[in-house]
């Protein structure tokens, strides 16, 4: 063994992510601001949400979405990974 850590794979062989009680959103097909109200919004529909940070990175607009664990995290990215936030394709 060399010490080199490896991607953990599932049995489809695809990389297996980790899993956070913190989401990373990715805002897309962005023409309206989108604000922290929104955002909770949104994400309080799967769970109580614990903080939201809006921010600009690599030319693109993200936000960070942190729930109290795992499991309700887990449950908001399954239903809103892909998804627009409004009716005319905001997408996260």
């Amino acid at each position: 063994m060399d010490g080199s850590m490896q991607p953990a794979l599932g049995a489809d062989g695809k990389k297996v992510e980790s899993q956070s009680n913190v989401l990373l959103g990715l805002i897309e097909n962005m023409q309206y601001a989108v604000t922290v109200d929104v955002l909770h919004t949104v994400f309080s529909a799967y769970g109580a949400v614990q903080k939201i940070a809006i921010f600009e990175k690599n030319g693109s607009t993200q936000a960070l979405i942190q729930y109290s664990d795992i499991a309700t995290a887990a449950i908001a990215k399954g239903a809103l990974e892909g998804h627009c936030i409004y009716d005319g394709g905001y997408c996260f």
